[in-house]
C-alpha cells in the first residue's frame, strides 16, 4: 500500500496539474467550450488526429506494422512521412477505447497539451530552486508563450510538457543516482522521443550542455559509478525502445529518397528579427513584426524576458552556479537555489536561441549537413521551445527575486507581488478569446458507404488541388479505414503528386485514369461541392468519356453532392446502384455556353481565348459579348471539350470563321480600300505586335502572288505566339465578365473600362488568376445572375 506522504504529494501533482488546466481553460477561452470538435484550423489538425487513431487502431491489430498506415497507397512506412505521434495517443488511448471521434481526441489533447506543458516547467523550476512561487510563474510562462499559439495546429510541437520534465528527470538523477531516478529519466526520455522526434533530437544538444555543467559542479559525479551506470542502461533502454519509431525514417530517407536538403534548411532558417514578430493571436502584440521576411513569429512577450533579466542580477552567478549539489546526500532536500535556476536557464535559453537561427548559426549548418538525425529539421526556427525552457525557469527565479524583495518589510507582500507577476503575464501572454474553427467531427454518407465496401486497390478523392481537402480526406480515412491514395503529410507520395498534377491538367489527360488503373485504385470519389467553377467541366468530360468507355462505373451519389466511382479494371464486380447523372451525359461547347457561360473558362478555354484574338486582330478591339458569344456558338457546334478530334476540328472552324468574315459589310468597310501591305500592317497594328519588316513584306508578297488570302493572313497573325502571350491576360479577364457578368466591361453598372483595367493591373502585377476568379464568383451581380436563374 502507498504510504501516506506519497499519497499526500500525488494529490498535490494533480492539483497542480488541475490548476493549469483551470489556467488553460481561461488563456484559450472558449476552447474548453468545445472540446467535440475545436480545431485551429481544418489543415493539419485533421492528418494529426488520422495519425492519432492510426497509433491506436494499429497498435490493436496490426502492431508490427504500426508504420505502414492506410495512406499514400501502396507505399510502405507511410507513417513516417511526418511525426508518428504516438506518445501523445497513447496517453488518449482510453478515450478511443470509449468511442470518442478523432478529431475530439485531438481537441482534448490540445487543450491539454498547454496544461501539460505549464505543469512540466512548474516541475522542473520547483526542483531547481526550490521555490514554489518560481514554479508557478515558470509554468505559466511556458504554458502560454505566444509561440505556442503560433504552433497552435501542430499538435506534436505544442505538446512539449516532456521536454522541461526530461530536463528535471536529469537534474533529479545527478542528485540521487537510484534505480528509481535512473528508470524515470529513461522514460522520460523515451516518451520525449515517442511524443515528438523533433524534440527528441532539438534537445540532445542542450542536455548534453546541462550534463557539462553538472559534471563541472560536482567532482565527486564524475566519479560515481552508478551515475554512469544506471544512467547509461536506462538511456539505452529508453534508446532501444526508440529504435522501432526510428528505423523507419531511415528507411523511407534509402527507399524514397525523402528528406530534406541543405538549401529547404537555409531557406526556412529565420533572421534575429523574428524574435521580434508576434503571432496573429496575441491580443497586444498583434500585428508586430508583420512586414519581416518569413513568417517565422518567435516574440516572447515583454515581461518574460524582463523577468528573466531580474533573474541574471543574482550576485556570483559564475561562481555560486549548483553549488548545493556538491556533495549532496539523498536524505538531503531535493531542490536547489536561484543559481541552480539561473545555470541552466542560460543554457537552454542562450543554445535555443542560437539553434533557432538555423543556417544563420554556423554550427546549425554542421549538424544538418553532417549528423544524420538533425537531417530531419526543417524548421530550425522550433528550437525556439528549447529556449523557451530556459527562459522560464529564468523568468521564474526573477518573479521570486523580485517577491523576496518587496517582502523584506512585510513577507504578506511576497505572495502579492507573485499574483502581480501572474496577472502581468496575463495581459502581456492574452490569446482569449480564442479564434478557432469547429471541425468536421462526424463522417459524412459516402464515408459510411467506404467504410462498408471492401476493396482489392485504393482509394482516390477529388479534387486533389489544395492541402486543406486531402487533410479532410485523411481525417475521413480515420473513420472509414481504406487505403487513401492521395494523401498529404510532411513529404507527400510521387504516386499523389502524379495525381495532383493530371487532375488538374485541363482538360484532365486520359493519363490520369490509366494512372488510377496502374496505381490500382478502386474507387474515384468526386466531392463536387469543392470543384471550381472553372473546373467542372474539365472533371464532367473526364467522367462522362471514362463512364462511357466502360473503364469507371458509376455506383451512387451520397447527400446529392459526393459520387463514388468504381475503377473497373480494379473492381470489376462493383454494381451500380443508381443511372449515371444526367451532367455526365455528352455535350458540345456550344450547349455548355448556353447553358452557363461561364464554361466559356472551363474545359477549352484555350478555344475562348483564340476566338478572343481572332477578334481582336479583325476590329482591332476587344470583341463585345453578344458578337463573341454568337461566333463562340457557331464553332462549338458539335465539339466536345477533352476530345482530341474536336480540338483538331475547332482550328477549322476558326478558319472557316475568318473566311465568311471577308464578305461581311464590317470588313469590307474596314480593309476594302486597302492594298496587301497596307492591310497586314492594319492587322498587326491591331494586334500589337512589333513585326519586323521582313515578316510584314512576306506575309504582303504572300497575299499578292495569291499563296494566301486575307482570311489566311488574319488567322495567321491571330495564331501569333508573341500575340498569344500578349494578350493572355486580358482575353482571360474579358472571358470573366462574359462568363460570370454576362456583359461588356463597360456596360452598366460600369460606365468605362477603369474597373476591367483595375483588375487587369491587378492580375499583370500579382499573377494571381485564382483570386480573381473568387472576386468574380462571390460578386453580389453574379450571385444575382444566379438566383435569376433558379
Amino acid at each position: 500500500m502507498p504510504s501516506a506522504s506519497w499519497r499526500a504529494r500525488l494529490w498535490r501533482e494533480l492539483l497542480v496539474l488541475l490548476a493549469f488546466c483551470l489556467l488553460t481553460a481561461v488563456m484559450t477561452w472558449p476552447w474548453v467550450l468545445h472540446l467535440r470538435n475545436a480545431v485551429a484550423d481544418v489543415g493539419d489538425p485533421y492528418m494529426i488526429a488520422w495519425a492519432l487513431w492510426w497509433d491506436f487502431h494499429q497498435t490493436f491489430s496490426d502492431p508490427l506494422h504500426l508504420f505502414d498506415a492506410n495512406v499514400f497507397y501502396p507505399y510502405h512506412y507511410t507513417l513516417a512521412f511526418s511525426e508518428h505521434d504516438y506518445g501523445i495517443s497513447l496517453l488518449f488511448f482510453p478515450l478511443f477505447a470509449l468511442g470518442v471521434r478523432p478529431l475530439t481526441v485531438h481537441s482534448v489533447a490540445t487543450f491539454l497539451g498547454f496544461a501539460f506543458c505549464g505543469y512540466g516547467a512548474f516541475r522542473l523550476t520547483r526542483t531547481l530552486t526550490g521555490s514554489r512561487g518560481a514554479a508557478w510563474v515558470a509554468g505559466f510562462v511556458f504554458a502560454f508563450i505566444p509561440y505556442r499559439f503560433h504552433g497552435l495546429g501542430h499538435l506534436h510541437y505544442l505538446f512539449a510538457g516532456w521536454m522541461p520534465l526530461l530536463l528535471e528527470a536529469l537534474v533529479l538523477f545527478a542528485l540521487v543516482r537510484s534505480r528509481r531516478r535512473a528508470a524515470w529519466l529513461g522514460a522520460a526520455f523515451l516518451m520525449n522521443g515517442l511524443t515528438c522526434i523533433t524534440w527528441m533530437i532539438l534537445t540532445l544538444v542542450p542536455l548534453a550542455l546541462t550534463g557539462l555543467l553538472l559534471l563541472a559542479r560536482d567532482p565527486a559525479l564524475r566519479r560515481d559509478r552508478a551515475f554512469w551506470q544506471r544512467g547509461a542502461v536506462a538511456l539505452g533502454a529508453a534508446a532501444l525502445l526508440l529504435l522501432p519509431f526510428l528505423l523507419p525514417y531511415y528507411r523511407v530517407t534509402v527507399k524514397y529518397g525523402l528528406k530534406w536538403q541543405d538549401w529547404d534548411f537555409a531557406a526556412k532558417s529565420p533572421p534575429v528579427m523574428s524574435w521580434l514578430a508576434a503571432d496573429r493571436r496575441s491580443k497586444l502584440w498583434a500585428g508586430l513584426g508583420e512586414q519581416l521576411p518569413g513568417g517565422h513569429k518567435l516574440f516572447p512577450g515583454v515581461l518574460a524576458p524582463l523577468l528573466a533579466l531580474s533573474a541574471l542580477r543574482v550576485r556570483g552567478t559564475a561562481s555560486a552556479l549548483l553549488l548545493r549539489l556538491r556533495g549532496r546526500r539523498a536524505s538531503e532536500p531535493q531542490s536547489g537555489g536561484p543559481h541552480e535556476g539561473v545555470g541552466v536557464g542560460l543554457v537552454w535559453t542562450l543554445w535555443g536561441f542560437l539553434a533557432s537561427l538555423g543556417a544563420n548559426f554556423f554550427p546549425n549548418t554542421l549538424m544538418h549537413h553532417y549528423l544524420l538525425p538533425y537531417r530531419s529539421i526543417h524548421i530550425p526556427s522550433r528550437s525556439a521551445m528549447v529556449c523557451y525552457v530556459g527562459l522560464a525557469v529564468l523568468a521564474g527565479v526573477g518573479a521570486a527575486r523580485l517577491a523576496r524583495a518587496a517582502a523584506r518589510s512585510s513577507p504578506r507582500v511576497y505572495a502579492a507581488v507573485l499574483a502581480a507577476v501572474l496577472a502581468g503575464l496575463t495581459f502581456d501572454l492574452r490569446a482569449f478569446p480564442l479564434q478557432f474553427e469547429r471541425g468536421a467531427v462526424y463522417p459524412d454518407a459516402v464515408t459510411l458507404r467506404l467504410k462498408e465496401t471492401p476493396m482489392r486497390g485504393g482509394l482516390v478523392e477529388l479534387p486533389s488541388n489544395g492541402c486543406c481537402l486531402r487533410h479532410r480526406y485523411m481525417l475521413r480515412a480515420a473513420d472509414h479505414g481504406r487505403p487513401l491514395v492521395n494523401a498529404t503529410s510532411s513529404f507527400i507520395s510521387p504516386l499523389t503528386e502524379q495525381i495532383n498534377r493530371l487532375s488538374n491538367d485541363s482538360p484532365i489527360p486520359a493519363s490520369f485514369l490509366e494512372l488510377l488503373e496502374s496505381t490500382p485504385a478502386s474507387y474515384l470519389v468526386v466531392h463536387n461541392e469543392d470543384v471550381s467553377p472553372l473546373r467542372r467541366e474539365d472533371y464532367r468530360s473526364f467522367l462522362a468519356n471514362a463512364v462511357a468507355a466502360k473503364r469507371l462505373r458509376f455506383v451512387n451519389r451520397f447527400d446529392n453532392r459526393d459520387d463514388l466511382y468504381a475503377v473497373v479494371k480494379t473492381e470489376p464486380d462493383a454494381r451500380a446502384e443508381a443511372p449515371p447523372p444526367t451532367e455526365l451525359e455528352a455535350r458540345d461547347w456550344a450547349t455548355l455556353i448556353e447553358e452557363d457561360p461561364v464554361n466559356l473558362l472551363t474545359g477549352n478555354a484555350e478555344w475562348g481565348r483564340a476566338l478572343y484574338r481572332l477578334h481582336l486582330v479583325a476590329r482591332g478591339r476587344m470583341p463585345r459579348y453578344a458578337e463573341f458569344r454568337a461566333d463562340a456558338r457557331t464553332a462549338g457546334l458539335g465539339l466536345f471539350p477533352g476530345s482530341l478530334s474536336s480540338r483538331l476540328e475547332f482550328d477549322a472552324r476558326l478558319a472557316a470563321l475568318a473566311r465568311s468574315w471577308e464578305g461581311r459589310g464590317w470588313f469590307v468597310e474596314a480593309y476594302g480600300r486597302l492594298d496587301d501591305a497596307q492591310y497586314v500592317a492594319r492587322l498587326y497594328g491591331n494586334a500589337g505586335i512589333e513585326a519586323t519588316p521582313a515578316e510584314r513584306t512576306a506575309l504582303a508578297e504572300a497575299l499578292a502572288s495569291r499563296a494566301e488570302t486575307r482570311a489566311g493572313a488574319l488567322l495567321k497573325v491571330a495564331v501569333d505566339p508573341r500575340l498569344e502571350e500578349r494578350g493572355y491576360n486580358r482575353s482571360l479577364l474579358l472571358l470573366h465578365y462574359f462568363g460570370f457578368l454576362r456583359r461588356n466591361p463597360n456596360d452598366a453598372p460600369d460606365r468605362d473600362l477603369e474597373g476591367f483595367d483595375f483588375w487587369l493591373s491587378n492580375l499583370e502585377r500579382v499573377g494571381e488568376l485564382d483570386q480573381i476568379t473568387l472576386a468574380f464568383r462571390d460578386s453580389f451581380e453574379y450571385k444575382r445572375i444566379r438566383e435569376g436563374n433558379k
